[in-house]
């Protein structure tokens, strides 16, 4: 009976980072439209519409990689020594999310300072709201079907001192490969 709750629970749980990201795209949308309807109301011929139109496309493909951070996954950095069994676990996992909180309010305030230049504007608020979207998907502790979301994994990590351990090994595992160092080099520990 317990296995079917969580199976059900976690069956509907896969499907919140998809509104999210639909609430956000939403937005975005709604955004593009305020624009655009700006633009047609200046009377401009067509091909210029057009063209306004794919820049604010671009504006948004921009802003969805900026706000990502090109890697669409975890940044892997290297941990710091264990101290008492511990390190900074729920910083190091929450960094990406509170680095899109921090971008997208620095976003919303130059779209504020800039409000009446188009397409630095709309650069700005897009860069806002995408930034915030990523921010609760990636922040707010949820399973995302057979993967976990950095908010879920600082919440785990704090509270197993096993998994934080293993973590940490994986962590140092990661930076000894990127310096070159082969796995059977690697001290045991």
């Amino acid at each position: 009976m317990k296995g079917s709750k969580r199976a059900k629970r976690s069956s509907w749980q896969q499907f919140i980072p998809v509104f999210l990201f639909l609430v956000t795209g939403i937005v975005c949308g709604l955004v593009m439209i305020r624009y655009i309807e700006d633009i047609v109301a200046q009377q401009m011929p067509l091909w210029e519409e057009i063209i306004f139109i794919a820049v604010l496309f671009v504006l948004m493909l921009i802003a969805l990689l900026i706000q990502v951070a090109g890697t669409g996954g975890q940044c892997l950095m290297s941990p710091p020594d264990l101290i008492d069994g511990k390190i900074p676990v729920v910083l190091y996992n929450l960094g990406g999310s509170l680095m899109n909180i921090i971008s997208a309010a620095i976003f919303a305030l130059l779209y504020a300072v800039f409000y009446n230049t188009t397409f630095f504007s709309a650069e700005m608020i897009l860069l806002a709201v995408i930034g915030v979207g990523f921010a609760v998907v990636n922040g707010v502790p949820m399973r995302m079907g057979m993967v976990d979301n950095d908010g879920h994994n600082a919440l785990a990590l704090s509270k197993d001192k096993e998994a934080l351990q293993s973590f940490w090994v994986q962590m140092k595992i990661s930076e000894q490969t990127t310096k070159g160092v082969r796995l059977k080099t690697m001290p045991k520990a």
